[in-house]
């Protein structure tokens, strides 16, 4: 049996939780916010010692996914050298260098011979510049805002009695199985179909997209006190289940609703704001209740992988969706949990997807910002 990696929250700290009001209390109180300065910071490289053997663990993914999901090279180089504007035939990824090859940089559509110093430009693309999630630790941007361990039981506390309705695209869902994962007190294995979890997908292996279809989207979790479900819903035109939940939670205490979708739409901002978020926020408010709490997912940041001939879905189109959507939904009164920043640079396993570190990062700040919604009486 091979080392299995979890993620059991490195330099995080541990929660306080007063029982007798069950109000979340923590050492970091001073944080001006957990969606504006918790999740804005920098990854922080772990010593060089832990780097190498996770980096072991993390090779093995990658090789994983390029043998059995997707079809590539598993050092993500073509034998005739080129990359850049070109896909991987048979995919929709683009095509890069090896990173741990003689020819690790692609400029000007091939893999050249270039130092990491040489090889920053537009048109450059080098895995080696890309951040491991896996090796490093989250810094935030504020020293207050320190993102604290959650176990099973003072997550369930702080969630009792509570409903958690998620929709949305595979981004989505990966937040919401790994939420599952902190409430089961089970980091290591995916909640899968029936409440079970199976040998293939533990540890980095909890992302690959196989798993992820096997997630479990009713799952039973703090002996059933508290209430998590999610639909798939990647595309603007599906709005009735929305309007559903909203009719059963409303004048529900503790309760939200978490969306998040739009690469499958392009991220076609007029269209996502006109055609999926104003009519379900209308419906929202002609139920005249402040339940449930609306939260939406704004689009990570790509990674280099990501289809060439998508241009829509590619880092500049993500930027302008971002910085066009995001204050118009804060003015609509709609929380933005905005993650950008936090996989800007970031690698990924096919352009699109983030693994275990990263994931445990977003439902690690999600469940303090219930909290924080807690300590202001909100929640």
């Amino acid at each position: 049996m091979g080392i299995i990696l979890v993620w059991p929250n490195r330099g995080f700290r541990r929660l306080d939780l007063h029982s007798y009001n069950s109000r979340y209390s923590s050492k970091n109180a001073e944080c001006p916010g957990v969606l504006s300065h918790m999740i804005k910071g920098y990854w922080k490289p772990l010593p060089r010692l832990s780097q190498e053997l996770i980096g072991i663990l993390i090779d093995r993914f990658r090789i994983q996914v390029a043998r059995n999901e997707y079809r590539f090279p598993e050092n993500y180089q073509m034998e005739n050298g080129k990359c850049g504007n070109i896909k991987f035939p048979g995919t929709v990824l683009r095509a890069l260098c090896d990173p741990k090859g003689a020819t690790p940089c692609c400029y000007e559509g091939y893999c050249v011979s270039k130092s990491i110093e040489d090889c920053k430009c537009e048109e450059c693309y080098d895995l080696r510049q890309r951040i491991s999630a896996e090796s490093s630790v989250w810094v935030p941007s504020h020293n207050g805002c320190q993102v604290n361990d959650f176990d099973s039981t003072t997550a369930c506390r702080l969630l009792h009695n509570s409903t958690i309705f998620w929709s949305g695209n595979s981004f989505t869902r990966q937040i919401f199985s790994a939420v599952t994962m902190i409430l089961k007190g089970d980091l290591r294995h995916l909640v899968v179909t029936n409440n079970t979890v199976i040998e293939k997908c533990e540890g980095v292996d909890n992302m690959f997209l196989f798993c992820q279809a096997q997630t479990e989207i009713n799952p039973i979790v703090c002996n059933g006190t508290v209430k998590m479900s999610f639909i798939s819903n990647p595309r603007t035109s599906m709005t009735q289940h929305i309007y559903r939940a909203i009719d059963d939670l409303r004048d529900k205490p503790r309760t939200m609703i978490f969306l998040g979708l739009g690469i499958h739409d392009n991220y076609n901002y007029t269209m996502i704001l006109n055609d999926y978020i104003h009519p379900i926020l209308k419906h929202y408010k002609s139920k005249k209740s402040v339940w449930p709490k609306f939260m939406w997912a704004s689009a990570h940041a790509p990674g280099l992988l990501q289809n060439p001939f998508g241009p829509f879905q590619l880092y500049k189109h993500c930027v302008r969706y971002n910085k066009w959507l995001n204050p118009r939904l804060e003015k609509l009164g709609v929380p933005v949990f905005d993650t950008f920043n936090m996989t800007d640079g970031v690698s990924s396993h096919d352009g699109c997807h983030f693994g275990m570190a990263v994931n445990m990062l977003k439902a690690r700040i999600f469940l303090h910002y219930i909290a924080e919604l807690q300590r202001k009486g909100q929640w």
